[in-house]
C-alpha cells in the first residue's frame, strides 16, 4: 500500500451498510468478516480513531486472502 502512496488507512464511507449494500450482503456478514480480518491481524482500527477508516497492517496477506481460490487449495491435488 506504501507503494501506492497511501498510508495504509482505508476509508469506509458510509460504514459497513453501505459496504454490505454494496457488496450484495447483510451488514452482519460484512462485521463478521471484518471482525475475522482484525482478529487474524490483517486490519486495524485507524489510528487517530477514525471510525470510518480501517488500517491494513498486512497487504500482501489481505492480498493473498482476496485471491480466488484454485483447484489445488485446500489439499486438492490436480484433475480433483
Amino acid at each position: 500500500m506504501s507503494r501506492d502512496g497511501t498510508d495504509g488507512h482505508v476509508p469506509l464511507p458510509g460504514g459497513q451498510r453501505e459496504l454490505a449494500d454494496l457488496l450484495g450482503v447483510t451488514r452482519v456478514t460484512v462485521n463478521r468478516a471484518l471482525s475475522r480480518l482484525r482478529r487474524d491481524g490483517l486490519i486495524g482500527p485507524a489510528e487517530n480513531g477514525d471510525g470510518g477508516r480501517i488500517r491494513v497492517l498486512a497487504p500482501e496477506l489481505l492480498s493473498l486472502r482476496a485471491a480466488p481460490e484454485t483447484g489445488h487449495s485446500r489439499g486438492r491435488g490436480p484433475g480433483r
